[in-house]
C-alpha cells in the first residue's frame, strides 16, 4: 500500500478523507437499507411500465408470514393493547391496523410492492424489537413508549419511503397500521 498522506475516518454514514495540504473530501455512504428500498422501488416502476401485474396467485412466502398469526394462543388486538397497558389506543389502533390491511389487499397483484412490504414489515418488526420491547417489559412510561416508537420505528421507516420514492404512497397512519397490523397477528409483543 502506498503511503499518500491521507488520513481516512468514517463516522455516521459518511467518509472523510483528509489528504495532506488540509483538504477534506467528504462522500456520503448510502445506507444499505436505503439501496434496498431505491432497487425494489425501480422494480416497482419497471413492472408498472411493462404492465406486468399478474393474476393474483398468494401474497409471497414471508408476506404471506407476516399476514398469518404466529401464536397458536390468539388473542385479538385489543386484547392485546389492553394487556399491554394501551387500552386508550385501541379505536385508533384497530382503524389504522384494517386501513393498512385494505392497502396490502389493493396492492396483491403486484410483485413489487408485495416486495416493498414484506422488506419495511421487517423493518417495522427488527426496530420494535431492538427499541421497544424492553421499554414495554421494563414498564417505561406509555407516553415515553409511544414517543420512542416515533423516533426510533416510525420516523425511520418514513425516511426509508419517503419523497419521490414513495411509490406506495405509504404515511406515517399507515406505519401505524403496519405496527397494529403485525400486532394484531402476534408478530409484536406489547407484553
Amino acid at each position: 500500500m502506498i503511503n499518500t498522506g491521507q488520513k481516512i475516518t468514517s463516522a455516521g454514514g459518511s467518509t472523510n478523507i483528509q489528504s495532506g495540504n488540509d483538504t477534506t473530501i467528504t462522500t456520503n455512504i448510502f445506507y444499505e437499507k436505503l439501496e434496498v428500498m431505491k432497487k425494489l422501488v425501480v422494480k416497482y416502476h419497471e413492472e408498472k411500465k411493462a404492465g406486468t401485474d399478474s393474476p393474483f396467485l398468494g401474497y409471497i412466502k414471508k408476506l404471506e408470514h407476516y399476514s398469518t398469526a404466529v401464536d397458536a394462543m390468539v388473542s385479538d388486538l385489543s386484547s392485546k393493547l389492553t394487556d399491554g397497558g394501551f387500552e386508550n389506543d385501541i379505536d385508533w389502533a384497530l382503524q389504522f391496523k384494517e386501513n393498512y390491511a385494505k392497502l396490502l389487499e389493493e396492492n396483491k397483484f403486484s410483485l413489487a410492492s408485495q416486495h416493498i412490504h414484506v422488506f419495511l414489515l421487517a423493518k417495522v418488526i427488527v426496530l420494535f424489537n431492538q427499541f421497544i420491547v424492553d421499554g414495554i417489559r421494563s414498564k417505561m412510561p406509555k407516553q415515553e413508549t409511544k414517543q420512542l416508537l416515533v423516533k426510533k420505528v416510525i420516523e425511520p421507516i418514513e425516511e426509508l419511503v419517503g419523497g419521490d420514492d414513495n411509490v406506495l404512497e405509504l404515511y406515517s397512519d399507515d406505519i401505524n397500521g403496519m405496527i397494529y397490523f403485525l400486532t394484531g397477528n402476534c408478530h409484536l409483543k406489547w407484553v
